[in-house]
């Protein structure tokens, strides 16, 4: 490790300023360089999650399975099935 051990909120706020980073940077539809230097930089910090690539893959799994809401501009939201009503 480069930088020395670093603890998981350090981490996590670490990776938002680089993403936030990363949104000041895209500009409109396209992908500049610059933004494609942020993205790296978002995916870098993130690489050092313990783990991170075995969850992406176990995550994955789990979402192949669920109902998903289009947005038709190449994202979606997962369809949250209904939360049981509580009885008194």
């Amino acid at each position: 490790e480069v930088f020395g051990p670093v603890k998981p909120s350090r981490l996590v706020s670490r990776a938002a300023e680089e993403m936030s980073e990363l949104v000041c940077e895209v500009a409109g539809d396209e992908w500049t360089d610059a933004a494609r230097e942020e993205a790296a930089d978002v995916v870098i910090i993130l690489t050092r999650v313990p783990g991170l690539m075995d969850a992406v893959r176990a995550k994955m799994e789990i979402n192949k399975k669920r109902e998903w809401k289009f947005n038709g501009d190449g994202t979606g939201y997962r369809v949250k099935p209904p939360r049981p009503t509580e009885q008194p």
